[in-house]
């Protein structure tokens, strides 16, 4: 009889222990966790009862009582209304958890993690130059960018090493024109360039050094780069100057005008570089009178004179006309076609014959003609137009 007195003397004390209320008095949380981005965080809360033997009912009351709230100190990591965490963006975030009379309190560190998806170069296409920009460097980044991966590792090749080659840490070297891939690769993922090699002129001339005109020619000058391999100028960029605008003026196409008699140099400044071309202003000649008259140089023997470089001109001469056979009473010469050579004078020049006015321009005299001829000095793969 007493035992069985005291066995429920014991139950009841026990019920009595878990019917009773209880306090939290510690909360506890992991010391840190990782969790991909887009995830929601299920952070662990841990809780200390004055009462450990309560019930569930109890315990969930104390739980409420102590009014626990979770803090992100990092926008990795959003805590919601309801204390819902969600791994937001890249990177670490510490979460803490207090009671609500401040009491208590543990954190955790959050680390969100991005996986990498691909890589991508920090340039799809490159252009390099000879003489110019020889080299650059390529340099891969994770996709997305956020990725918290690591992207190391990375090799590269060259579709077209005669073109351009690439070194073990990204950086690409012109070789010769022309065009080749460099591709990067980090396991699966790829990512290529494509590159554009050219030759950079390093320097610029005229078609001559040097030329003339009659006051009131004119003639476009053409311009040309070198070394041969190089691109032709792009006009749009050319700069054209005159030293002496009362002599001639040049304008932004390279038209150079005579003005009145004297010496102009004319500039063409591209890309840093510079040319000049020396030009000679002679007054008008007063035309010839009397016998036959030929100018030096006539097409009968094929020699042909080209004082100005450059386009269409009028107005051009590199020797005055000589005066020939007797200055009395002559037959004129039958007028003859002009000599088609190809050059800005073309087949239709006036045919001067004794005692005509003349202005000094190109003309056929006395059967002779005056013409341009194209400049011995051009590049192999830079001819001469039509025009020059």
């Amino acid at each position: 009889m007493k035992r069985i007195l005291i066995v429920s003397a014991a139950m009841a004390a026990v019920m009595m222990l878990t019917g009773c209320s209880t306090t939290v008095t510690g909360i506890d949380v992991p010391e840190s966790m990782t969790v991909e981005v887009g995830q929601p965080v299920d952070l662990a809360v841990n809780y200390t009862y004055k009462n450990e033997n309560a019930n569930d009912e109890k315990k969930a009351a104390a739980q409420s009582e102590a009014g626990v709230k979770l803090t992100s100190d990092s926008p990795a990591v959003t805590v919601a209304e309801d204390g819902t965490l969600t791994a937001a963006q890249g990177g670490e975030a510490i979460i803490t958890v207090t009671s609500a009379d401040g009491t208590l309190s543990d954190t955790c560190k959050v680390t969100v993690t991005v996986p990498l998806t691909g890589i991508a170069l920090n340039q799809e296409t490159l252009s390099l130059a000879i003489n110019g920009t020889e080299s650059a460097k390529l340099t891969a980044a994770p996709v997305p960018a956020e990725s918290t991966e690591p992207v190391d590792g990375v090799s590269y090749t060259s579709s077209n090493e005669a073109v351009a080659t690439v070194a073990e840490d990204g950086t690409v070297t012109a070789v010769a024109d022309g065009e080749a891939e460099i591709t990067a690769t980090l396991g699966e993922y790829t990512a290529s360039c494509k590159v554009t090699v050219t030759t950079a002129p390093d320097g610029i001339k005229f078609g001559k050094a040097s030329g003339s005109l009659t006051v009131g020619g004119s003639t476009t000058l053409k311009l040309y780069t070198t070394p041969s391999e190089a691109a032709a100028p792009d006009m749009s960029q050319v700069a054209f100057t005159s030293s002496d605008e009362d002599v001639a003026t040049v304008d932004g196409e390279g038209k150079v005008t005579a003005k009145k008699a004297g010496k102009a140099t004319i500039t063409a400044t591209y890309n840093g570089l510079t040319a000049e071309y020396t030009l000679t202003v002679n007054n008008k000649a007063a035309a010839p009178a009397g016998g036959s008259t030929t100018a030096s140089g006539s097409a009968a023997t094929g020699h042909s004179t080209s004082p100005v470089t450059g386009g269409s001109s009028s107005g051009s001469t590199d020797s005055a006309p000589s005066t020939g056979g007797s200055s009395g009473s002559t037959t004129p010469a039958p007028e003859q076609p002009a000599p088609d050579n190809g050059g800005s004078s073309g087949n239709d020049l006036p045919i001067i014959n004794p005692g005509d006015e003349w202005d000094g321009s190109n003309a056929i005299i006395g059967g002779g003609g005056v013409f341009d001829s194209p400049d011995e000095n051009a590049t192999p793969d830079q001819p001469l137009p039509d025009d020059f």
